[in-house]
C-alpha cells in the first residue's frame, strides 16, 4: 500500500465530489470522526474578513520572518488582512517549519476570537450576512448565526487546540511528511472528540504509521485563555496534568525481510546483485540493515518474511 498527505485529498480522487466533500470523507473513514458541517474560505476572503472585524489585535511573542521575507516584529500590534495572510501562511524561518507555522497560527485564530467576542452580540450578528458570502459552507445565515450565539458563549479556557501525535519524516519517495503515532493519536481523539460514542482502537483506525522515534510533540495543547494571556504557542505541557495514555503495546516477533535488486554494468555481461536484510521491530521500523553483493549468475529470490523463533 501506499500513504498520502491528507491534503491532497483536496485536490485529487473523485472529482465529482467536491473538493471538502473529498476531505470530510477521508476524516470520516480514517479518523472514524462524523463532520456535521463545513465552512471553507480563500485568500482574497480571508483578508476581507480580517478587515471586516477591524483587524486582529495581537500579542506576537518573537520576531518572525527575515529581511528577505518580511517581518512581523515582536509586540502588541493590530494585523490587517493583508499582515494576517502572511503571518498564517509564513513558515520558512522557523526552525520547525509547519509546526512553527501551526503555533502561531493558534496565537492568531486565538486573537481573533478574542476580538470578535469584543464586537459584541449584537454587532457579530449584523456582520455575519455582510461577509457571508466569503465563504464557502453548507450552513445557511440563520444557522451561523446560531452556532455564533453558542460559540461566543463558551468561555476561552473550554476553547483548545490539539495536535495530532506524531513527528516529520520522510516517505520513500522523498516527501517531507508529518506522519502520525497511531496509539497516541487514537487516545486523544477518543479523549477529546468522541464524547457522544464509544472509543475507537488504534487498530481500527486507518492510519499508516511511518516513524516513531520518541521524537514528537504529544502534549502541545492549547486554550484560548492561556494564549490570550501570553502562553507560549505549543509549549510542552506538565504530563502530570494530562491524562495517561491507555494503550498496552504487546511485544511482537521480530521479522526479517530480504528483498534483493539486479543491475547490470556496461563493461561487463555479469549481473551484480545486492541483497539488503532488514530485522524491524513490532512497529514494522528497521532495526538492523545489512547488504550483500553477489557478482555471479543468481536467481533473484521473491521478497520473503520469516518469524524468528
Amino acid at each position: 500500500g501506499s500513504t498520502k498527505k491528507i491534503n491532497s485529498a483536496y485536490s485529487g480522487g473523485d472529482q465529482s465530489v467536491s473538493s471538502i466533500n473529498r476531505l470530510v470523507k477521508v476524516i470520516n473513514e480514517q479518523y472514524q470522526i462524523k463532520i456535521d458541517h463545513y465552512a471553507t474560505i480563500n485568500l482574497e476572503s480571508f483578508r476581507n474578513v480580517i478587515d471586516a472585524i477591524g483587524g486582529v489585535p495581537i500579542d506576537v511573542p518573537y520576531d518572525i520572518g527575515n529581511a528577505q521575507l518580511g517581518i512581523i516584529y515582536k509586540g502588541q500590534q493590530t494585523l490587517n488582512g493583508e499582515q494576517a495572510e502572511w503571518l498564517v501562511r509564513h513558515r520558512h524561518s522557523y526552525y520547525d517549519q509547519d509546526i512553527g507555522r501551526i503555533k502561531i497560527q493558534r496565537l492568531f485564530l486565538a486573537s481573533a476570537v478574542q476580538q470578535v467576542k469584543k464586537m459584541g452580540m449584537s454587532q457579530v450578528m449584523k456582520l455575519i450576512p455582510a461577509i457571508f458570502g466569503n465563504f464557502t459552507t453548507d450552513l445557511s445565515i440563520k444557522e451561523v448565526q446560531n452556532y455564533a450565539k453558542k460559540a461566543l458563549s463558551i468561555d476561552f479556557s473550554n476553547m483548545k487546540f490539539y495536535l495530532i501525535p506524531g513527528e516529520g519524516t520522510t516517505t520513500p519517495n522523498g516527501q517531507s511528511v508529518w506522519t502520525m503515532h497511531k496509539y497516541e493519536t487514537a487516545d486523544l481523539l477518543n479523549a477529546y472528540f468522541r464524547p457522544f460514542s464509544s472509543p475507537v482502537s488504534a487498530e481500527e483506525l486507518k492510519i499508516t504509521e511511518l516513524a516513531h522515534t520518541g521524537e514528537y510533540y504529544e502534549n502541545t495543547e492549547d486554550d484560548i485563555q492561556d494564549l490570550i494571556s501570553g502562553t507560549t504557542p505549543g509549549k510542552k505541557k506538565d504530563d502530570s496534568t494530562l491524562p495517561a495514555y491507555t494503550h498496552v503495546v504487546t511485544a511482537k516477533p521480530h521479522v526479517t525481510t530480504t528483498a534483493a535488486a539486479t543491475t547490470t554494468t556496461a563493461a561487463s555481461t555479469a549481473e551484480t546483485t545486492t541483497v539488503t536484510t532488514y530485522q524491524t521491530d513490532e512497529y514494522g521500523f528497521i532495526i538492523t540493515e545489512e547488504e550483500t553483493e553477489d557478482t555471479d549468475d543468481v536467481v533473484i529470490p521473491e521478497t520473503t518474511e520469516t518469524s524468528d523463533t
